[in-house]
């Protein structure tokens, strides 16, 4: 009886931290034109990551939310939104 009942707390605790996490997932993937490189957002930030293989590169790093990502035709830029100072406005880098 008493190996039931610490059995069921333990299950019980393990789903309320389960449920404490939130989990952030990659979103809005954008391909670059020739298929080398993703770029995508993770917290608020604009990330780059070969296709293939390779490490995430942090592209942005504001306290802004940035969204939408969209690489230019040629695949030197990345144009994407970001809400600053209270304003939508679309941004680019290189």
């Amino acid at each position: 009886m008493r190996r039931g009942l610490i059995l069921i707390l333990l299950t019980m605790g393990f789903v309320v931290v389960l449920n404490a996490f939130e989990p952030n997932f990659a979103s809005r993937p954008a391909i670059s034109p020739d298929g080398a490189n993703v770029c995508f957002v993770y917290q608020g930030d604009l990330w780059v990551v070969p296709f293939k293989v390779g490490s995430a590169r942090r592209l942005t790093s504001t306290s802004a939310t940035e969204q939408r990502p969209l690489w230019s035709p040629d695949g030197r830029y990345i144009a994407f939104n970001s809400i600053r100072d209270g304003q939508n406005y679309i941004y680019i880098i290189a």
